[in-house]
């Protein structure tokens, strides 16, 4: 116990230099299904009526860790981690009873760039990238690199945007039998007026095959 006492007077007493300068968002919702009819309670189709008739329990926290702090008007680097956790599981409001298993790492990435002002920005991790969402139906059929890791340049000027990136979606489209899957890509989007804008994306991907595993494709 007085070993413990001591871990703790020391932590309060730690320096400014040990402070964390983090950003924590998130959303939830938690739902029950009580139609007294021996259904799920759903609401309709959501492809007719949008999601928010359909949605079940949910929960998302994003999360921002500043390792370099950005000064506006400095020329000083910055850089930050970005880590998403998200599932569909709430203690007694679904079968699974909130176990973590329901959950997962969604999203880890590094951004980083050369000054505030620079608009050019570099991301290392996972590269999955959409413009919007689909109103009610809460989709988002622009997105990209949706099971690829590895490294994307971002630009980001007052009325262009882009990116372009290249990484391995092998884990992320059969996680039980690997094989490298490269892929590369990127998008570009240009504000035409204050409420319009137009935009142009895609993907390819190549998987080569290699001796002696049989999850590759064969020659």
């Amino acid at each position: 116990m007085k070993s413990t006492l001591l871990i703790w007077a020391s932590l309060l007493s730690a320096p400014a230099a040990w402070a964390v300068d983090a950003d924590v968002g998130g959303y939830m919702r938690v739902s029950t299904r009580p139609d007294f009819q021996g259904g799920d309670g759903k609401l309709g189709h959501w492809n007719l009526y949008g999601r928010l008739l359909n949605e079940s329990s949910w929960v998302a926290l994003d999360t921002r860790l500043n390792l370099l702090e950005s000064i506006p008007g400095s020329e000083q680097s910055w850089a930050a981690i970005h880590a998403r956790i998200e599932g569909g599981s709430i203690l007694n409001a679904d079968a699974q009873g909130g176990a973590l298993s329901e959950m997962r790492l969604s999203q880890l990435y590094l951004l980083s760039g050369s000054s505030s002002s620079s608009p050019w920005i570099w991301q290392l991790g996972t590269l999955q990238h959409w413009t919007g969402d689909l109103g009610l139906y809460d989709m988002r059929p622009d997105s990209l690199f949706d099971q690829s890791v590895g490294g994307a340049v971002q630009y980001r000027g007052d009325r262009l945007t882009g990116m372009l990136g290249i990484g391995d979606s092998g884990y992320g489209i059969d996680p039980n039998h690997y094989n490298t899957v490269l892929t590369a890509g990127g998008r570009i989007r240009v504000r035409i007026a204050n409420n319009l804008e137009l935009g142009l994306g895609g993907e390819a991907r190549y998987e080569p095959a290699v001796a002696g595993n049989v999850n590759a494709p064969y020659i």
